[in-house]
């Protein structure tokens, strides 16, 4: 049996006031904490979706943030690593 990656969508509070958020699970594991990016201001990301915090093997985001879900998933998958319960071909199953 394989891990799957899953999102829970969360509101987050920001400077600009509640933004959309998803928690990252692999598995039961809780791996990171996204945000939408808010288009135009300085220094977003080139993706709508950046990484607030990242836990355990995603504790070092890529800067550029995500433009998609399964490229969260796909990221996520591959900084996990094979193990006992996941692939090491990267094809965990990404839920929403």
């Amino acid at each position: 049996m394989r891990s799957v990656v899953s999102f829970r969508p969360i509101p987050l509070a920001s400077l600009h006031g509640v933004t959309v958020g998803r928690l990252v699970f692999l598995g039961d594991s809780l791996m990171a904490v996204l945000a939408e990016a808010q288009r135009g201001s300085p220094g977003s990301p080139s993706g709508p979706w950046r990484v607030e915090a990242g836990f355990g093997p995603c504790s070092d985001p890529p800067p550029d943030g995500f433009a998609t879900l399964q490229e969260v998933s796909v990221w996520v998958s591959r900084m996990a690593g094979p193990g006992p319960d996941r692939p090491d071909d990267g094809s965990s199953t990404a839920t929403t």
